[in-house]
């Protein structure tokens, strides 16, 4: 319910705010996702959880009332409850060997993996925003470039229309512009519900919730050279996934070590008062009982938790190699889209714009062909299409390298009390 009243008040907001009527930007996108998203409020709950396992783990355990009732309903003298011995006792189980310290330890380990999960999910989150918001703004841009070849083809087809009617060309090219001015309109009727499912994709990141259709770009068109500031696998050891993987190591060490104190019986101390009811006398009991391992010494699981303690080591050191191998490829496509859209921006885009406007002019003039202004047309078009997707591909390569690398920022696992 609070969670409806939440959405309405957005929407109210966004009706009476003139600020949600300008262009929704990467921060909005992502600070809008942290907020809604269940993904995060689920980890939060991890956590939560963890804290309460990290409780349970320092317990120690409970002591036992007893009471034992002797010599009663029997034959002779102890027909009857006249001679019963009656004994009120408590009894504590002592665990030795490291057995509440190990648990603890695993616990804590588990606190610092739901810790690390959590910014790992926000982590996550984050990325899959910039990865959406990506993809809808190069939808954006697409859909802008094929409503300018519209108005292009547009503009041609006047040209033509006057020099057809100053019987300077053959009505065949007036037709020919006609069928490319249709052609332009269903790409850009094509391109424009394709921005409208990119748009939808990425407000499923914050549950749906209304939004402005038009999307800043800004950040979109900003690129820097890669580079690389130090040795991958050092920065790879500092990321937050690493970690969680390190916490799974020490966990997975921490279950040796109660395997292996399991493996030594655990006393039960005894302490009581016995009632003589026959004369009316009581005494003092205690006694003390301690299992014999003969046969179950815990082999079987202590061999069990030191396989497992590798396997945790080395899926560790099989992550460190896969993600460097992710790296190496994220970064291959990185470098490639920046000189790609680069070499678009400052070379091929002004060559393509000149040579469409010096082929209008051309052509104007009685120079050029029809043809050769529908050639420069398509040429600009495509290249402005081959720039917004390089720099689509820069933004994703971009945005996946963040989140591979992401580290904790010196985070520390939270504090755990005994409690």
């Amino acid at each position: 319910m609070k969670k409806f009243w939440a959405i309405c008040a957005c929407m109210w907001a966004i009706c009476i705010n003139p600020a949600f009527a300008e262009p929704l930007t990467l921060k909005t996108a992502i600070n809008l996702s942290l907020e809604q998203s269940p993904t995060i409020q689920g980890a939060e709950a991890t956590v939560l959880a963890a804290k309460g396992e990290r409780r349970q783990a320092g317990s120690l355990p409970n002591p036992v009332l007893g009471v034992d009732v002797e010599n009663v309903g029997g034959s002779g003298v102890y027909n009857g409850a006249d001679s019963a011995e009656i004994t009120f006792g408590v009894s504590q189980l002592i665990q030795i060997g490291g057995k509440r310290s190990a648990r603890i330890a695993i616990a804590e380990s588990g606190q610092d993996i739901a810790a690390y999960d959590r910014l790992a999910t926000r982590f996550d989150l984050m990325r899959d925003v910039k990865v959406a918001f990506a993809n809808a703004v190069a939808a954006q841009e697409q859909a802008v470039i094929a409503q300018q070849q519209v108005e292009l083809a547009k503009d041609v087809l006047a040209t033509v229309t006057k020099r057809v009617d100053a019987a300077a060309e053959p009505v065949i090219q007036k037709n020919k512009a006609r069928v490319s001015l249709a052609n332009a309109q269903v790409a850009y009727e094509r391109a424009k519900r394709q921005k409208e499912a990119a748009v939808k994709s990425l407000a499923t990141y914050w549950a749906g919730m209304p939004m402005t259709s038009q999307l800043s770009a800004k950040e979109f068109y900003k690129i820097v050279e890669p580079k690389l500031a130090g040795n991958i696998e050092d920065i790879l050891l500092a990321t937050v996934d690493h970690k969680r993987q390190a916490a799974a190591v020490n966990q997975a060490k921490s279950q040796v070590d109660l395997e292996k104190a399991n493996a030594i019986p655990d006393p039960s101390f005894s302490v009581g008062v016995r009632d003589l009811r026959q004369n009316n006398d009581q005494a003092l009991v205690a006694g003390l009982s301690i299992p014999l391992p003969v046969f179950n010494m815990n082999g079987g699981n202590i061999a069990k938790a030191r396989q497992l303690a590798v396997k945790a080591d080395m899926d560790r050191q099989g992550w460190l190699l896969g993600k460097q191998d992710s790296f190496n490829e994220y970064a291959q496509g990185l470098e490639s889209a920046y000189v790609t859209a680069s070499t678009i921006k400052n070379n091929i885009l002004p060559e393509a714009q000149e040579a469409f406007a010096q082929a209008k002019r051309g052509y104007n003039a009685g120079k050029f062909a029809y043809l050769e202004v529908l050639d420069a047309q398509r040429t600009l078009a495509e290249t402005k299409l081959s720039y917004v997707q390089a720099l689509q591909q820069y933004q994703i390569n971009a945005a996946q390298i963040e989140r591979l690398t992401a580290q904790a920022d010196g985070m520390q696992p939270e504090k755990k009390n005994a409690e």
